[in-house]
């Protein structure tokens, strides 16, 4: 029997699932118990009580994520076990760039943890169970998001593959490999044999369920080197049909606490307070926090007097004339962020369309006319997003006075 390859973590995690094995199998709950705790590495539900519910042969994790909404709000950490700690299938970068885990960041060795609110506690535990699945994933695969330049260039090859959709890009821990997968919900199976052929790729499906969504999407994994193919085949039974099922512990907590890990305690390291906005429309040290005001991030900031709008109008021109001069990316990125920044100050310091006309909110977009730009007379900015006085620290390279 194999219901899922992440195992329950605790004995509240091994009644959970044998209540499901009784249902589904039809079988006592005193067998339905030992199936169980047999899943997450045990001899028996007694066994498992003995040990107090830890298999020592498994590692322990949690995946965090937050919640407010209309329903309230809250905290959802997901308990799970699997065979290898977080830093041996992927490193904190990677692991912060995998399929469903983009939205995490590595809060301490054993614990994902979900940056931004999401909108009720279905969301979050939707957005939990997907993380896990990628992680269980990467783990019995052995593959690592693949997040450079000339390895995403890969995707294109894959850009007439039938029915293509919810892809993503993985390399091969062992052999390097780039291996492509994607989960549409109605595969053309026929049409992706016939073009995997003509392309010398290999393609393998299992009754695995996937990653995206379980149960309505099918996942066809592709890999133009046979021996990392061999791999993979070797590994897929482990990913079979039930593989969605997740049997780990799910706390709610408060929205307001923060989960403290296991290993986080045991180094003795206090974490960070969570980031958190500004309250809307409290003036801080001549600054006024802007932008969206959601838990997990922090405010922007914009001026609490406004600029002049012939002052932006000027600076949208020369902003505009920076960008279109030729420098390199490296020198005209900053200006982009500037001008950015910029335009939403000027649609909050001018909401009434009495004071602006269209064309006037439009200048720092694409309506500004250009200025001549003598070369060498500007250095790159530094543009600080999130500091109150970000204006006067942007503008002290450039020949412009900015008094706000």
């Amino acid at each position: 029997m194999n219901l899922f390859e992440v195992k329950p973590s605790t004995l509240g995690g091994i009644k959970s699932l044998a209540k499901k094995i009784k249902r589904d199998l039809g079988i006592p709950h005193h067998e339905a118990l030992d199936l169980s705790a047999h899943e997450a590495g045990f001899q028996n539900f007694r066994h498992a009580q003995h040990l107090g519910g830890h298999n020592p042969n498994y590692q322990t994790i949690y995946l965090t994520a937050y919640w407010y909404g209309s329903e309230g709000a809250g905290r959802e950490t997901l308990t799970i076990q699997i065979e290898k700690p977080l830093y041996e299938i992927a490193s904190r970068s990677q692991l912060e760039h995998g399929k469903h885990l983009i939205p995490f960041r590595l809060e301490f060795a054993d614990h994902l943890e979900r940056r931004v609110d999401l909108n009720s506690q279905s969301e979050a535990h939707d957005d939990i169970y997907a993380a896990a699945r990628s992680i269980v994933f990467m783990e019995i695969l052995s593959l690592r998001p693949a997040m450079s330049a000339e390895q995403s260039e890969l995707l294109s090859q894959y850009g007439n593959l039938p029915g293509k959709d919810h892809p993503s890009l993985w390399a091969h821990k062992q052999t390097r490999a780039l291996v492509f997968m994607d989960e549409p919900y109605n595969p053309q199976f026929r049409e992706r044999t016939t073009w995997a052929s003509a392309h010398d790729i290999h393609m393998l499906t299992s009754e695995w369920r996937g990653i995206y969504r379980p149960g309505h999407t099918i996942p066809n994994i592709f890999c133009s080197d046979q021996s990392t193919m061999t791999l993979l085949q070797e590994q897929a039974p482990r990913l079979e049909k039930g593989a969605c099922e997740i049997h780990g512990d799910m706390e709610s907590a408060p929205y307001h606490t923060q989960f403290i890990s296991p290993s986080r305690e045991a180094a003795s390291k206090k974490r960070r307070p969570r980031p958190m906005p500004a309250i809307p429309g409290l003036e801080v040290k001549g600054a006024l926090p802007y932008g969206q005001f959601i838990g997990g991030q922090t405010s922007l900031w914009r001026p609490a007097k406004r600029m002049s709008l012939d002052l932006h109008l000027e600076t949208a021109a020369l902003l505009t004339s920076l960008e279109n001069s030729g420098m390199p990316y490296a020198c005209d990125s900053p200006f982009a962020d500037v001008r950015v920044a910029l335009d939403d100050w000027m649609n909050l310091e001018f909401p009434s369309d009495g004071e602006i006309t269209d064309e006037q909110r439009g200048a720092y977009s694409y309506n500004a006319t250009p200025i001549k730009i003598r070369k060498g007379i500007v250095n790159r900015p530094r543009f600080p997003r999130h500091s109150p006085g970000s204006l006067r620290n942007a503008f002290q390279t450039l020949p412009v006075t900015a008094d706000c």
